[in-house]
């Protein structure tokens, strides 16, 4: 809900929606070959950095899949595939120069190296939290604190990280196409919130997640999906999908409110 009820926290929504656009578009550009489908992807891509800067993460997968076999296992276009990036790049280079002359001057952030090991271990616990808060989102909050020491005597990461390891083992050993595009969304999109570079706000909120978490739910809903014929007890999966939208969506209007002044909001984190 704070990328929603936060509204300069919106970029997000307006990130998001021109990254899956523009990738989307790239996708139909790849299967038909015509400049047409890349230009208008690349148009939206530069409208996603325009929203918010992390939309540069998407070249990654853009990168990949030209040169990656289509589902049907045929690699189409050959060679011919890296004029197609051109456009990305151009947009690239022109919002760099576009945000160097708007921000020339302004740092915004502490010095790289400076607590950089402190700031990648962070994530120990930071990554535990998000994925908690993504599958069980109670105690929302505007102010997520993070230990600046002693996370090794927090026993319950161990277990955590130990689930983690094996469900991404699990999931890269299936070797399902959806599955680790899923991945790949998530690492990528998790780098620029994973603290390497100083956040001035705040090293973890529930916004930043937000992207990110599209993967996952990307993951969540392949094996949904290939659940989905072998389960006979519709009458069960109606309940279960109703149960589900219910909670979240209770959830969902009690944080709204939580948001409807200042005053709420700090009590609430409070």
């Amino acid at each position: 809900t704070e990328a929603v009820n936060f509204v300069s926290g919106r970029n997000n929504l307006l990130s998001l929606f021109f990254m899956l656009s523009s990738f989307l578009i790239f996708l139909r550009g790849k299967d038909q070959q015509k400049w047409r489908w890349y230009l208008l992807s690349a148009l939206l891509f530069f409208l996603g950095l325009l929203s918010k800067e992390t939309t540069l993460m998407l070249i990654v997968p853009i990168v990949l899949y030209s040169f990656y076999p289509s589902s049907g296992g045929e690699q189409k276009g050959g060679k011919g595939n890296a004029l197609f990036l051109a456009p990305y790049f151009m947009v690239s280079i022109a919002y760099l120069l576009m945000r160097a002359e708007a921000l020339s001057g302004v740092l915004g952030t502490a010095p790289f190296v400076k607590g950089l090991l402190e700031r990648v271990a962070s994530n120990f616990y930071v990554i535990p939290e998000y994925i908690l808060l993504l599958i069980s989102p109670w105690n929302m909050t505007v102010f997520h604190s993070v230990p600046n020491s002693g996370l090794l005597a927090i026993p319950w990461l161990f277990v955590a990280w130990a689930a983690i390891l094996t469900t991404l083992w699990l999931l890269i050993r299936s070797r399902n196409r959806a599955v680790v595009f899923g991945l790949l969304w998530f690492g990528i999109n998790y780098l620029p919130i994973a603290n390497i570079i100083p956040i001035p706000s705040n090293p973890m909120a529930e916004r930043y997640i937000y992207i990110p978490a599209v993967g996952l739910w990307l993951i969540a809903g392949e094996y949904a999906g290939k659940a989905y014929p072998g389960i006979k007890a519709e009458r069960w999966r109606v309940i279960a999908a109703c149960a589900i939208v219910f909670a979240f969506g209770y959830l969902t209007v009690s944080r709204n409110l939580e948001w409807k002044d200042d005053l709420s909001l700090f009590r609430s984190a409070i």
